[in-house]
């Protein structure tokens, strides 16, 4: 069996596999960095339906 590897690029790194409770860390953490005023990440649903189709993250003006 082939092994999917890990996408890595200059600004990206896409582990796999996506482990159960990875993605619900990961959403945890988008409420903090909202109230700190360091990024907004928002799911692209359709109005009806809470399946996630895509995702937009806007960084803070100077954050790393």
């Amino acid at each position: 069996m082939r092994k999917l590897p890990t996408l890595v690029t200059r600004r990206l790194v896409l582990p796999h596999p996506y482990v159960d409770g990875m993605a619900e860390q990961w959403i945890a953490t988008h409420e903090g960095a909202w109230t700190r005023l360091e990024m907004a990440t928002l799911a692209i649903t359709e109005p009806e339906d809470v399946e996630a189709w895509g995702l937009l993250r806007s960084d803070a003006p100077g954050s790393p």
